[in-house]
């Protein structure tokens, strides 16, 4: 009774490992997709605005996978801006921007569409609120920035969002019915395979010479191999089970 005990839980040991090993073959798969702000008639300055420093934030959901770009519409520059715009993925803290999860800079093209990519890729997930944040990146001078294309005051285009103004560094945010011209899309991104510690076969043959064979396996490879050995475990144990 021991032993059939002892084989019982060896099966499901077998098939636990068989599992993990799938599940290192085929990762883990996220949805994808681009959800569109549209969003016209107006614009507002991410710069000096005549006053103080604005930077602008549009708040956002999309599906589950990894944030990979985003797109931002800017019409004519106001007067002369310089430098560099500072994008800020941020989560949402009660209704504003929160806590940063990437940033990155890019140079904005005047009258088009900017498409900027987010090398880190972090993962977003779906029914979940984000802000994308735009500031300058250095100050600039009075009236000098970059202007956004935004649908008209007191015309908001997005259910799922809103955008917002700052006028003193992001300490407080101030809402504005209208939306920003933009996209946001998340990918299914499976990582490169990445090697795993080398498998080193030491071995010495019958003239008496030896040596070290070195093989560098991936991820993949290694689960496949995992994957071999639990089918051979199973296949031993359907075999002393049929035998006995």
């Amino acid at each position: 009774m021991l032993w059939l005990t002892t084989v019982y839980k060896i099966r499901h040991v077998i098939l636990i490992i068989a599992l993990l090993a799938i599940i290192l073959i085929t990762g883990v798969v996220y949805a994808s997709g681009t959800t569109t702000i549209t969003a016209n008639g107006s614009s507002i300055i991410v710069g000096n605005n005549l006053v103080a420093e604005q930077r602008v934030a549009q708040s956002f959901q999309v599906s589950t996978g990894h944030f990979s770009e985003f797109t931002v519409t800017f019409i004519a520059n106001s007067g002369t801006p310089s430098g560099t715009v500072t994008y800020e993925l941020r989560h949402n803290n009660a209704g504003d921007p929160g806590t940063i999860i990437t940033t990155g800079t890019f140079t904005p093209t005047a009258s088009t569409g900017n498409t900027v990519n987010v090398t880190t890729l972090p993962i977003l997930d779906d029914s979940t609120t984000y802000w994308l944040v735009l500031r300058s990146t250095n100050a600039q001078d009075v009236g000098n920035g970059w202007q956004v294309q935004t649908s008209s005051a007191g015309n908001s285009t997005y259910a799922d969002g809103e955008f917002k103004l700052s006028t003193n560094g992001g300490s407080s945010w101030t809402g504005d019915t209208r939306d920003m011209q933009s996209s946001y899309t998340t990918i299914d991104s499976t990582p490169t395979p990445t090697p795993t510690p080398d498998m080193h076969l030491l071995y010495e043959l019958p003239d008496g010479k030896s040596g070290e064979l070195v093989y560098s396996v991936t991820a993949g490879e290694l689960a496949l191999i995992v994957l071999a050995v639990a089918i051979l475990g199973m296949l031993i144990y359907m075999a002393i089970k049929e035998k006995k």
